[in-house]
């Protein structure tokens, strides 16, 4: 494979996760993935040199009066591409 060829990005359905983590989903699953976990495995994506972005899917703004699913994406932002260790 050539360089270009590796390049990969994710694709991240809300849905996947607890009503508890993320309320305002599209189709809520009761009993989610783990936070934590998919957070570390997002952040071992992210160090790979070709790793070019992520899709997040399935976010219903209307359904998050609280704000707690706009706080799991950025989140996992922050995970990916946040402060970088000097």
């Amino acid at each position: 494979l050539t360089a270009q060829q590796r390049l990969f990005g994710i694709s991240l359905d809300l849905d996947v996760f607890s009503p508890k983590v993320a309320p305002a989903v599209t189709t809520p699953a009761p009993d989610g993935i783990d936070l934590q976990n998919t957070l570390k495995a997002l952040k071992k994506a992210s160090e790979s040199p070709y790793f070019i972005g992520i899709e997040i899917a399935e976010f219903t703004p209307s359904k998050d009066t609280n704000h707690r699913t706009e706080s799991l994406i950025l989140t996992v932002i922050d995970t990916l591409f946040g402060a970088q260790p000097t």
